[in-house]
């Protein structure tokens, strides 16, 4: 997912570590593996950084990958 990010300037509006967050959260998605009690959760944090996103500006930079991950796959068809 992060890899994605680097072919669009749109993603350079969001701080690396939010990336990283999002990217995971997106993968997740992707993977049916986000169970419903984390995405309750209403703080992500990259414990490595003591950073701590909102729901909602993870959710904001997902869409980006999303979006991004749509576009590829339907290239490839």
């Amino acid at each position: 997912m992060l890899e994605l990010g680097l072919l669009d300037s749109k993603m350079s509006q969001f701080n690396p570590s939010l990336q990283a967050v999002a990217a995971i959260y997106t993968a997740k998605k992707y993977l049916n593996m986000h169970n419903s009690e984390s995405s309750q959760s209403s703080n992500f944090m990259l414990n490595d950084y003591n950073v701590t996103w909102s729901l909602d500006q993870v959710k904001s930079c997902a869409q980006c990958f999303n979006q991004l991950a749509t576009l590829i796959y339907k290239s490839k068809l």
